[in-house]
């Protein structure tokens, strides 16, 4: 057993103490009280920070404003306050205030919290912090609008963790026009600025009211700084990997078109769109769409040196209809409040309207909304079917002839070289008039032309003419993508065979690519072997893939991925039927450090193919559970013998002999997390589990659950030598008690002292009583056994007393979560450290009588 440092010592000390403010022994609580006020904030510089992080790890329940206030130091640069319910916001406040330099902010769990009273997610009352860089609200209740501050006031925040949070697609909508005007690349003068945001990496995992457009709003708010995505259990779908690639909305209907087109295999597979509208004619609706309010930014930025010295004459000469078009566009109910009062103004600064004289009402006579909100709006529903429906994108089984033609007109547009602006679709002369006018009355001139030579808005005029124009002149990305991890789920490629073109281009858009993590779980059936082909073929920097679940996929699939030559770390969870050859093969040609291959059918050879290669001591971690196949120990065996670079072994329910735990005992001496759960009774038995508790002294994790043969021996071996161990899960152990956890309260002299006096007063009166208050001091942790135990499963383990967790969680002040044998967490209940304090008291007085008997 190592002896602990004084330094460590004294911390777990001073943290206990602290937290005892508001105890019921008065003693500990003026002692808590005096320690908290002597205590000069920051004085104790690193050490101070070091107990809060103790605090934090140990108490969090009882990490209190107070205690956050006397040891944070004003230089920390990041405090994890995760699952802390006593914080509230009022703390946040000052700790921000207090810690100009901080750069991480960990807020997981507190779904109590109240963001809006925390001045860095407010908007009207903003707290600007420029050094914050990374932030973490997974689990917590914040709304669009709490990140979209959060965004505003951490304009360097590059690391944003909104997991499992109540979000919606316009979450990172910052900016309508600005984030519009950049993806359609239309010329804006906020575009001069740059990206509103330098986020390199964005969690929205289990995030259920996120989708693709979503993404789309993120990748225009951030761009090519975006690295890290982790998008899994979300409604995401194919077209993510589209707008990925860099491309905005009208460069994917481009793509898509172009699909239909080119791909017959794409033709074939489309479907009846669920509102009964075919996908072709939603996706030129929303084109249509985006087109109207391109339109209208291009006019907002050609007035101002066109129409600079004529402004106030050209405003007298606003036309009735001018005037009437304008109330159509600012009132309709598709129109989000940003470009409804860019409309408003523009008309009212004189500028020129989208329409030509008479045709004001064509485009909504037509059943298309006037100008909307093309990033998301429900009430719209051509909007409403590329944000919701993606994966549908080939929504019929036959389109109509209109469609067709539409179709070939628009490859007419292109290959006759349509020209991108706006401008070129004015006459000549009008053109003309544009470039050379420079007077007052030029200017006048010029206003009626632009009013006259835009496009009208009517259905078919816009298709056969804005849409191509639009489409042809927008297929290139609006910046160079740089994702470097992501991680979605297996619904993404639920749409094939259109998704698989759509990874193809994803992959050769971010060359870069080390992590893919294709999430199988229920949709798993949707990642096969075409899949993996476009990954193997495509990405060469690929260092981790996970396809966790992903059942349909096969051998020859899986031994593919020997083409990524830098691949290192591999997870084939669940995909159950990956054959032993497909390991040999992989086993060949890459050098592992990570390979999580449980519930496969490997077998020895492909073991033993892992552990003779020259770079198996580069192996770090192996999972094998629920590996059926494996014929006997010799695979194991080799593995043990050969891979002394472990630090993880999972090896639950697989075929172990004495021999096996032999071998990890005097060979993986660098193990931290091992499992033998459900393992052979007669080879997991307390000889074993000692050997492997004396030679694993960097043990932190342990799964010897269902193992039944174990006793307290085992335990008491566990919880003595290895002292970094934090999580042991005993399970379904029918042999065990409480009596080797006993160990984890400590009694100081000074309280058995107190005891001893007061066992004498009671000897000549027994009516004497003991207070809690009276007391010297209380019970504590143990500061020398299991120190770095916090999580204990105790399920299903017949004869550990209910008592005794009972004791422990109380005295250790919640320092060690405990499973009892139904699973349910033991909480701190009241008159706990009385009863044990009163039941030590009549032991002793127990224990007197009996000697003088």
């Amino acid at each position: 057993m190592l002896v602990p440092s004084l330094r460590e010592l004294l911390r777990g000390l001073v943290a206990e103490l602290i937290v005892q403010e508001g105890s019921p022994c008065l003693a500990l609580d003026l002692a808590a009280s005096h320690l908290l006020l002597a205590l000069d904030q920051g004085a104790w510089g690193s050490e101070s920070k070091a107990i809060l992080d103790r605090v934090v790890q140990r108490y969090p329940q009882r990490l209190t404003t107070r205690i956050v206030l006397a040891l944070l130091p004003s230089n920390t640069t990041a405090i994890n306050l995760k699952e802390c319910p006593l914080v509230t916001a009022e703390c946040i406040n000052l700790i921000i205030k207090r810690c100009p330099h901080l750069q991480s902010l960990d807020l997981t769990g507190n779904a109590e919290l109240d963001f809006n009273e925390i001045h860095l997610f407010q908007e009207k009352r903003r707290a600007v912090h420029s050094s914050l860089a990374q932030v973490s609200l997974e689990d917590c209740y914040v709304s669009n609008h709490i990140v979209q501050a959060l965004l505003r006031n951490a304009p360097m925040l590059l690391s944003l963790n909104i997991a499992r949070c109540p979000i919606t697609d316009t979450v990172f909508l910052m900016n309508e026009t600005k984030q519009l005007a950049r993806e359609g690349g239309l010329q804006h003068a906020s575009l001069s600025t740059g990206y509103d945001s330098q986020l390199q990496s964005v969690d929205v995992t289990g995030c259920g009211e996120f989708s693709s457009t979503g993404v789309r709003h993120l990748c225009t708010l951030c761009g090519p700084s975006l690295a890290v995505l982790n998008m899994s259990w979300t409604k995401v779908d194919s077209t993510t990997l589209v707008y990925l690639c860099g491309l905005g909305l009208p460069a994917v209907v481009q793509f898509y078109l172009s699909l239909e087109e080119e791909v017959p295999e794409v033709r074939l597979s489309r479907k009846p769109h669920k509102g009964g509208k075919m996908r072709c004619e939603a996706l030129l609706d929303i084109l249509t769409q985006f087109e109207q309010i391109a339109a209208q930014l291009r006019v907002e930025n050609q007035l101002p040196a066109l129409l600079k010295d004529g402004r106030n004459e050209l405003q007298g000469h606003v036309s009735d209809k001018d005037q009437s078009a304008s109330n159509v566009l600012a009132d309709s109910s598709c129109v989000s409040p940003t470009h409804s009062k860019l409309l408003s103004e523009n008309n009212q600064s004189g500028s020129a309207n989208c329409f030509a004289p008479g045709q004001e009402n064509a485009f909504e006579d037509s059943g298309h909304p006037v100008s909307p909100h093309i990033y998301k709006d429900d009430s719209c529903d051509s909007a409403e079917a590329l944000d919701h429906s993606h994966s549908d994108l080939y929504a019929s089984e036959d389109l109509n002839n209109e469609c067709r033609h539409e179709s070939q007109s628009r490859n007419e547009s292109v290959s006759s070289g349509s020209s991108p602006n706006i401008q070129n679709c004015l006459p000549g002369g009008e053109q003309d008039t544009l470039d050379k006018n420079k007077s007052s009355q030029d200017s006048l001139q010029t206003k009626s032309s632009i009013s006259a030579a835009v496009p009208k808005i009517s259905q078919t005029q816009t298709k056969d003419a804005d849409i191509s124009s639009t489409v042809s002149s927008r297929t290139e990305p609006f910046f160079i993508p740089n994702i470097r991890e992501l991680c979605v789920s297996g619904t993404v490629f639920s749409d094939a065979p259109a998704s698989h073109h759509c990874l193809r281009r994803f992959l050769e858009s971010n060359p870069g690519l080390t992590t893919l993590r294709l999430m199988g779980g229920l949709n798993g059936q949707s990642v096969t072997d075409e899949v993996l082909g476009q990954v193997t073929e495509t990405s060469q920097e690929l260092k981790h893939m996970s396809v966790e679940g992903c059942v349909h996929l096969t051998t020859a699939g899986v031994a593919g991925l020997a083409a990524c030559k830098h691949l290192e770390h591999l997870d084939l969870t669940g995909v159950a039927f990956i054959e032993d050859a497909g390991l040999v093969h992989l086993a060949k040609k890459l050098e592992f450090t990570g390979l999580l291959i449980a519930e496969t059918q490997v077998q020895n050879k492909g073991l033993k193919t892992l552990a003779s290669q020259p770079g198996s001591h580069k192996l770090q971690e192996l999972e094998l559970s629920w590996c059926e196949d494996l014929e006997d120990d010799e695979g194991l065996n080799a593995v043990a013998c050969n891979c002394s670079g472990l630090r993880r072994l999972i090896l639950r329910e697989c075929d172990l002999s004495t021999k096996t735990m032999d071998l990890i005992a005097a060979n993986c001496h660098n193990l931290t997390e091992l499992s033998l759960a459900c393992c052979d009774i007669s080879i997991v038995c307390d000889e074993s589990v000692v050997l492997l508790s004396e030679n694993l002294a960097f043990l932190e994790v342990i799964d010897l659950s269902w193992n039944s043969n174990l006793t307290n021996v085992s335990v008491h071996a566990l919880l003595t030598n290895c002292d970094y161990l934090r999580i042991a899960n005993l399970s379904g152990l029918k042999r065990i008690t409480a009596e080797p956890f006993a160990g984890l309260i400590a009694v100081p002299d000074e309280l058995l002292e107190f005891l001893d006096v007061k066992h004498k007063e009671w000897e000549s009166d027994e009516s004497t009583k003991i207070s809690l208050s009276d007391l010297p001091c209380l019970p504590h942790r143990s500061t020398v056994y299991a120190t770095h135990l916090v999580d204990l499963q105790l399920q299903y383990s017949d004869f550990v007393q209910d008592q005794v967790l009972n004791d422990i969680v109380a005295i250790t002040l919640g320092s060690i979560k405990i499973m009892d044998y139904y699973g349910s967490e033991v909480t701190i209940s009241e008159g706990v450290v009385e009863a044990y304090v009163m039941d030590l008291f009549y032991k002793r007085c127990y224990r007197g009588t009996t000697a003088s008997t």
